[in-house]
């Protein structure tokens, strides 16, 4: 890449890769974006953030990219949305959550952004021509730092920030009951790690995810 970052996350859309805000060592919070292109080998400049924003949530639906949340250039939690379609010259600002969130995580499913890492609840974004509305998906909800990802049809979270250490839970997102199910335990409890599910081609495709 062109610039130093962490603390960011990456987005694919349209065979590209987005790299979006971040950290650096010399600045809290940066607003550049980098656009891999693999046809030609080279990271692109994108259309900056309106804000600079680390540790925020990210997802792709309907071919545009949403940035939720995360810390700004003062280091405070935030609860702005963002929304870049490629080709677009800047970011649409949507509807912000109903609470602040930094070190997040946000998977895409079936018209909906879900946001994880609130500590009390898990939130559903649906986007919209007027900015989109937000409602409560689970009232329980995991630590900060947790992973998120869409595998077979389910939203599955990982780990998480637990009091000092990584959480070992697999837990599953129902929206229609409102709650998360715990299916499963990791060998090893994780927290700032991500996750991304990988489709196995077979004569029967199968998801799995890493």
């Amino acid at each position: 890449m062109n610039t130093e970052r962490y603390d960011h996350s990456l987005a694919v859309l349209n065979g590209k890769v987005y790299a979006v805000g971040g950290k650096n060592d010399t600045i809290p919070a940066l607003t550049s974006v980098e656009v891999y292109n693999r046809r030609e080998n080279v990271w692109e400049e994108g259309v900056a953030l309106p804000q600079a924003r680390c540790k925020y949530a990210i997802a792709v639906l309907d071919g545009c990219i949403y940035v939720i949340g995360g810390y700004d250039a003062d280091q405070k939690q935030t609860s702005t949305v963002y929304r870049l379609k490629p080709g677009d010259s800047h970011w649409q600002p949507q509807k912000d959550m109903p609470v602040r969130g930094a070190g997040i995580a946000a998977a895409a499913l079936n018209g909906n952004i879900y946001v994880a890492g609130l500590r009390s609840k898990v939130m559903c974004f649906k986007p919209s021509e007027c900015g989109g509305s937000w409602s409560v998906a689970a009232n329980t909800g995991v630590g900060r730092l947790c992973g998120m990802a869409v595998c077979n049809g389910r939203i599955l979270i990982y780990g998480g920030y637990d009091n000092g250490n990584g959480s070992k839970d697999v837990m599953c997102l129902i929206p229609k009951h409102q709650s998360l199910a715990r299916i499963g335990c990791m060998k090893q409890g994780l927290f700032a790690h991500a996750c991304v599910t990988i489709l196995r081609y077979k004569k029967e495709s199968s998801y799995r995810l890493y």
